[in-house]
């Protein structure tokens, strides 16, 4: 199955397109994570139309940006596209000339007059298309991972913001511990000063961050669990009361007690909001969503501040705190919104704590999904690999490969970039193989492993089909 002396002489005739693909993959995936900025990415999508965040807490149902993550910007911006167009190039390129273009030539006659058994032959060529598309990919995990902890330190990167040890410590408690009960910290003033003081940070806008950081993983958690909203959970509070393990979720995330909970849960199915978490309810007043209409009135008053400082709307809403430390910048802000100053401070302050949100959770990496991504995508190259390998052993022709071997390739790359204009033209994308690698699946905490088994056995039948029928079939030679 394996002959060293055709292995290099594959290598020395196909090197310089692998080197050149695989430089520009890794140079591509290094340049996007580089250049990752989650505060950016979040403003530039709210100034194109998606406010409905804007400054409101994170977490599903809510803003705050919490959806943009560098590992999700990896599978979905690079692994979107180019990170299989280039490859798709690659192994289309390199399966035609390993077989059926020596054929086409007539050096596959030559190859076989030696006493090199054909089975050794189309062995050795599987191979090397195996091996170098699984090196492509290879170069580029570890090329990435370099980026990431070059360019943002998230492979060595602590568990826990440093605010959080900061005022941990104050409490006497774990980071791990006051990460799920950050009322903890709303309640003591010396933990808050604490934890402002570690991120730089004011305390009132400190304190949002903390109220939008709670929501996060409180609407997280329940989504979670039931796999609700928060809006729905509060339509059909039967849904929390039926639920022991909603109750002690919310119960920790709070620090309630039974009977308090017991309370709550009564007075929502009561319609009744006499019981109610006061230290709570007072933080919660501040960070209220504040309605469109208001925010594209503050929003006036913001371009006529960017203005002014000559900086773009984007790049001020990304560094709010400019705003709120310049007062000639705040004052036209005011003047030109008409809002009272107290309204855009405190939007000021929601925009400035929903950056700090999205910072933190748009900079967790996850070294699992990141080689899950490069793992996807090497073995959707594998299957569609197996497709270009089996038509270049069947045919001897160049010309008549290509329509198969390249053709369903491209085929379904363009079939799944259909799906994703169009609703109408979802179900395409279940026509391809594409539809096996899911970046947003993985990135995303969905399910993966089948689909990635199946591309594996599917690969694996395409390569052993297209040997055995290279191996049987009659050669011009």
């Amino acid at each position: 199955m394996f002959n060293k002396t055709i292995f290099k002489q594959t290598l020395k005739q196909n090197w310089k397109l692998w080197l050149i693909l695989t430089a520009l993959m890794a140079l591509m995936v290094s340049a996007m994570i580089a250049t990752f900025d989650p505060v950016r990415i979040q403003m530039a999508a709210e100034a194109f139309g998606d406010t409905a965040g804007m400054g409101g807490p994170g977490g599903r149902g809510g803003g705050g940006g919490g959806d943009v993550t560098l590992v999700g910007m990896i599978g979905n911006g690079f692994f979107g596209m180019w990170g299989l167009v280039i490859p798709l190039i690659y192994v289309i390129v390199t399966a035609i000339s390993l077989i059926v273009s020596k054929v086409d030539r007539g050096s596959m006659a030559y190859t076989l007059s030696t006493p090199i058994k054909r089975l050794k032959v189309i062995g050795t060529q599987a191979i090397y298309l195996i091996g170098s598309t699984f090196a492509m990919f290879l170069v580029v995990t570890i090329v990435g991972l370099g980026v990431v902890q070059l360019a943002h330190g998230a492979l060595t990167a602590d568990e826990h913001t440093s605010d959080m040890v900061a005022a941990a410590e104050v409490l006497g408690i774990s980071p791990g511990e006051l990460a799920s009960t950050i009322p903890l910290m709303l309640e003591n003033p010396e933990a808050i000063t604490a934890g402002a003081n570690a991120r730089d940070i004011p305390e009132d806008v400190y304190t949002l961050y903390l109220a939008m950081r709670m929501m996060n993983y409180l609407t997280d958690g329940l989504y979670s669990i039931t796999g609700m909203t928060i809006a729905e959970l509060q339509a059909t509070p039967e849904e929390i009361l039926e639920n022991q393990e909603v109750i002690d979720f919310i119960a920790g995330v709070f620090g309630f007690s039974q009977e308090e909970i017991d309370a709550m849960l009564a007075d929502a199915v009561n319609g009744s909001d006499e019981y109610a978490y006061d230290d709570y309810d007072e933080y919660a007043e501040d960070y209220e969503e504040v309605p469109a209409a208001t925010q594209e009135m503050l929003m006036i008053g913001l371009t006529a501040a960017a203005d002014y400082l000559g900086m773009g709307t984007v790049d001020l809403m990304a560094e709010i705190r400019i705003v709120r430390e310049n007062p000639n910048a705040l004052a036209v802000a005011v003047s030109e919104s008409g809002a009272m100053e107290e309204e855009v401070v405190n939007f000021i302050n929601q925009l400035w704590a929903s950056n700090e949100l999205a910072l933190d959770e748009g900079m967790q990496f996850s070294l699992v999904d990141f080689v899950s991504l490069n793992l996807g995508a090497f073995l959707l190259m594998f299957a569609i690999g197996g497709i270009t390998f089996l038509a270049s052993s069947v045919f001897n022709l160049s010309k008549n490969a290509l329509i198969i071997g390249a053709g369903l390739p491209v085929g379904f790359l363009i079939l799944e970039m259909l799906s994703q204009i169009s609703e109408d033209f979802e179900m395409l994308r279940y026509l391809t193989l594409n539809t096996l690698f899911d970046p947003s699946a993985i990135s995303g905490g969905g399910t993966f492993i089948p689909q990635f088994i199946v591309l594996a056995v599917v690969g694996v039948v395409l390569y052993v089909v297209g040997i055995k029928i290279f191996k049987e079939k009659d050669l011009p030679l």
